[in-house]
């Protein structure tokens, strides 16, 4: 979701989402920053375009990649898990996610099929 402005006390839900054949591994990047992320939100216009261009698909990859080095150089980790609200399949323990006093955030979600 591109230019979507959320406050602290709101809740965000996207989906649901097919996962196609064939099998393999699907990566969904979340990315929150308190600054308007101008050059990627160019490169996903640029894509979503022409998704079948490997040089949208590369340039947009790149991008994500330098905001995830940018956040891991700040020197802590971007967030963490703590006792709070939702679950985690086969277990009863409920988390959410604690960001950190930064203002930009890159999670990846690793899914296999």
């Amino acid at each position: 979701m591109n230019n979507r402005n959320i406050t602290g006390s709101e809740e965000l839900l996207f989906g649901p989402f097919r996962l196609t054949e064939p099998a393999g591994t699907e990566t969904i990047y979340i990315i929150m920053s308190q600054e308007r992320q101008v050059n990627l939100e160019a490169l996903i216009l640029h894509f979503n375009n022409n998704p079948d261009s490997r040089q949208h698909a590369n340039n947009l990859y790149r991008e994500v990649v330098n905001l995830q080095n940018s956040v891991s150089r700040l020197g802590e980790p971007a967030s963490s898990y703590i006792p709070s609200g939702g679950t985690s399949r086969g277990n009863t323990q409920q988390y959410a996610t604690r960001f950190s006093g930064n203002n930009l955030y890159v999670r990846a979600i690793t899914i296999r099929h």
